[in-house]
């Protein structure tokens, strides 16, 4: 249970990010309300293109980690080994794809959402029907952030993961994300992940030292017990690369660079979710300089939680090094990261573990919401044609209107969960985007890279993208489900196919 020292760090935490919140709200509301219908939607969702890159790529950072991250990524390496660290190549290969192709087109044609850049290609059909997809994968996505992000708050504050303990975990998160989203907009998400990320940071760095100290042997020691322990398929806790062409491997080389690498140029360059932080900067330089920036300490900070899952495999897995101070309890992967923080950490550094998880929570849940919004107003049409305070009433009662809707699929996520207890959370939170960001990046890539498609086309394409996912995805269909990064692969590849299948006499909008 938490002590009291833990209650008042996890609140000052919370405290902090409603402060901060509210400050930028004001500011924010009155630059609003001082300009025209498009100067107040710039604000909201664009922060008027002021925010600094390196605010911008911390932001990504955090949100691009959430709370998925922080329990699923000490889950993958305690249940198996470092081979989703692997996935990271692909962030990066993504990243400069994303940053030397995607933003200078957006920033050329001055969106203020993604698919206003489809709408320019292709027309306002395929832009509402991307934009849709968006928020359709989006929910569901996000969805299951918000309730990976309850799990912590719900052991920790209400002591279980019981169904009515995780709906009021949810309720409350979502709650707190919401108010202080719909204050101040996107600049409220940049400046609030910043700090989040800060004491996510801290806290996983404390927990490494602490584990450091607790187990009685020297590092070297260390890696040798991790890199003796076998996994059922004989590989090393410390194997890295798997250069296996296995359709229905996730992380191997192969499926990396050919279908994660282009999962991250669509998670980066065409969900709104992300895509938007790097329209906030003054010029695309500085929106490449994020994006880059943000992949590169991406990676870092996913070897970090990597490691305390390791860590944990040794304080609880291997006796023969703990000696007598082997824990007696061996902890499923879900939990193994959420009990260490509770049962053994120190007060204090308990506290400060617990609001870095809330924080990935919030982080994850913000940008969502504000995305949403954008989505909801611009390619929508949401309170449109009317004054500065219309914008600013409809950009937050879409806030609000999101919020109830990812607390709604959240509690789905936890019936669900419930009656599939071995569900890999990274996988599940992954798996869900494909559906909308195949069909997605073949449009994106159709209208960048080529002078073929229209309206029809681009649409057909957005629903072939799923259509082909969820099919490689049957076991009636295929001998084995194919693993999420082939599918990425083939369905955008498809999607592309059917997108280029007509000519059309607009060249491509990353034209100069």
């Amino acid at each position: 249970m938490l002590a009291p020292l833990d209650w008042v760090i996890l609140a000052m935490s919370v405290a902090l990010v409603l402060g901060i919140g509210a400050a930028v709200g004001r500011r924010r509301s009155r630059a609003m309300l001082q300009a025209d219908q498009e100067g107040a939607e710039k604000a909201f969702f664009l922060a008027s293109g002021r925010m600094p890159w390196w605010a911008v790529s911390a932001s990504v950072v955090a949100t691009s980690l959430s709370a998925v991250t922080f329990i699923g990524g000490p889950e993958s390496s305690y249940n198996g080994n470092m081979t989703f660290l692997a996935a990271t190549i692909g962030m990066i290969l993504g990243v400069l794809i994303v940053g030397f192709l995607f933003v200078p087109a957006y920033y050329k044609h001055r969106v203020t959402t993604v698919y206003e850049l489809l709408g320019i290609r292709f027309g306002i059909g395929a832009q509402r029907f991307a934009s849709g997809a968006f928020l359709v994968g989006r929910v569901m996505a996000s969805g299951v952030r918000l309730y990976v992000g309850s799990i912590a708050f719900s052991l920790a504050v209400l002591g279980d993961l019981s169904s009515e303990n995780m709906i009021y975990s949810i309720l409350a998160v979502a709650l707190i994300a919401c108010v202080y989203t719909s204050m101040g907009g996107i600049a409220a998400v940049v400046w609030t992940d910043v700090a989040q990320l800060l004491i996510l940071l801290g806290a996983a760095g404390a927990a490494i030292v602490l584990l450091l100290r607790e187990i009685p042997a020297d590092v070297p020691a260390i890696v040798e017990a991790l890199r003796s322990a076998k996994q059922p398929d004989g590989t090393s806790k410390l194997t890295l690369f798997d250069w296996r062409w296995d359709l229905t491997s996730n992380w191997s080389i192969p499926t990396v660079i050919c279908g994660w690498t282009l999962f991250n140029v669509a998670a980066y360059g065409t969900d709104q979710d992300l895509a938007q932080r790097l329209l906030t900067c003054k010029d695309a330089a500085r929106g490449r300089a994020a994006i880059i920036g943000a992949g590169l300490v991406g990676a870092i900070v996913t070897g970090v939680f990597m490691i305390l899952g390791l860590l944990l495999f040794v304080r609880h897995q291997q006796p023969e090094l703990m000696g007598e101070a082997v824990a007696a309890a061996v902890p499923e992967g879900r939990k193994v990261f959420l009990e260490y923080a509770l049962g053994s950490l120190p007060i204090g550094v308990r506290g400060v573990l617990l609001a870095g998880l809330f924080a990935a929570a919030l982080s994850s849940l913000d940008s969502a919401l504000n995305a949403m919004a954008s989505a909801t107003v611009r390619d929508f049409g949401f309170g449109e044609g009317g004054s500065a305070q219309r914008v600013a009433r409809a950009s937050r009662i879409a806030v609000v209107g999101w919020a109830v809707a990812l607390a709604v699929f959240a509690i789905g996520a936890v019936r669900w969960t419930a009656a599939n207890p071995d569900t890999d959370l990274v996988d599940l939170a992954l798996g869900i985007m494909i559906y909308a960001y195949s069909g997605l990046l073949g449009v994106f890539f159709a209208a960048l890279l080529t002078k073929r498609g229209n309206g029809a086309s681009a649409i057909a394409a957005l629903a072939v993208g799923f259509a082909v996912t969820w099919a490689l995805g049957q076991d009636r269909i295929v001998h084995a489900p194919i693993s999420g990064g082939w599918r990425m692969l083939f369905a955008t590849t498809a999607a592309f196919l059917v997108c280029v299948v007509i000519p059309s006499s607009q060249g491509p909008v990353a034209d100069g």
